[in-house]
């Protein structure tokens, strides 16, 4: 995947980030509504940047943003009376992904999770693909002093 694509679907994904914080709104404390909307500010930073540019910049603020969205997810989904809160973060696993397997739990802030999931694997993969690149066209001297 090159740059530009890579760049345009992980505009996407924050595009699809932003709505479901927007829809998740709902009949949310004041508090909880401020939290939301600042999320959805946070994965709108980097929308023109991914677009446009696919800057190094943008890719390491979406890892970033996305892992802290994904566990905070985590975190609010084991203190809302899920399996976490019984078991630990390692039960909590294990339930949620037999749950989905068979096709139950899915509501809202699993659709979000899963999305920052894959912004955060689209990232990643993206950064590290960087960095071999350059280490590549680093002259032999340089290389070979490592």
């Amino acid at each position: 995947m090159t740059g530009l694509v890579a760049g345009r679907v992980a505009a996407g994904l924050a595009v699809v980030s932003v709505g479901l914080h927007v829809a998740a709104l709902g009949a949310m404390p004041p508090l909880a509504v401020l939290l939301m909307l600042a999320a959805a500010l946070a994965c709108l930073r980097c929308v023109p940047a991914l677009w446009r540019t696919s800057d190094s910049r943008a890719w390491e603020w979406t890892a970033g943003t996305a892992a802290a969205m994904v566990a905070l997810h985590l975190l609010v989904m084991g203190t809302t009376g899920g399996p976490a809160a019984h078991g630990g973060a390692a039960h909590a696993a294990a339930g949620h992904v037999a749950a989905h397997l068979h096709g139950e739990g899915w509501d809202l802030m699993h659709v979000a999770s899963l999305v920052a999931g894959l912004e955060v694997v689209l990232a990643v993969g993206v950064l590290v693909a960087r960095l071999a690149g350059r280490r590549r066209h680093l002259p032999a001297e340089v290389s070979s002093a490592r």
